[in-house]
């Protein structure tokens, strides 16, 4: 839950384009410097394997990876009022709204059109 809150924290803080707060830099680089989670190559793909310190390591490493690097300038969240998902705006032009079109893009988008439709009949 802290390491989860403290996620939470940075990436509200890359959002907003403010510094990034102390403890919760803190606590991701507590977790990030935990043993990695094991790969093991076999015939027909891998596998990874760890204890649940281990995977939290992988995801502390992973936030550290995206918030102090470049993808950090790629974060987004999602238009959606609704919806609290932050997301990589990897698309083309950088001008994805939604973190995915099948659900908040989709609901969106047809909560607009129900509204258009039901404005054209009361006129």
């Amino acid at each position: 839950v802290d390491l989860r809150e403290s996620i939470y924290s940075l990436v509200a803080a890359r959002l907003a384009g403010e510094p990034l707060p102390p403890r919760a830099v803190a606590e991701v680089n507590r977790h990030a410097a935990g043993l990695p989670v094991a790969l093991r190559l076999h015939a027909d793909g891998a596998t990874r394997t760890g204890t649940v310190a281990q995977g939290l390591a992988a995801l502390a490493r992973e936030t550290v990876e995206i918030i102090g690097g470049d993808e950090a300038a790629l974060l987004r969240e999602c238009a959606r009022p609704e919806c609290a998902q932050v997301y990589l705006d990897r698309s083309r032009g950088h001008r994805r709204e939604w973190c995915a079109m099948r659900t908040c893009g989709n609901r969106v988008k047809a909560a607009g059109y129900r509204a258009r439709r039901h404005s054209g009949a009361d006129a």
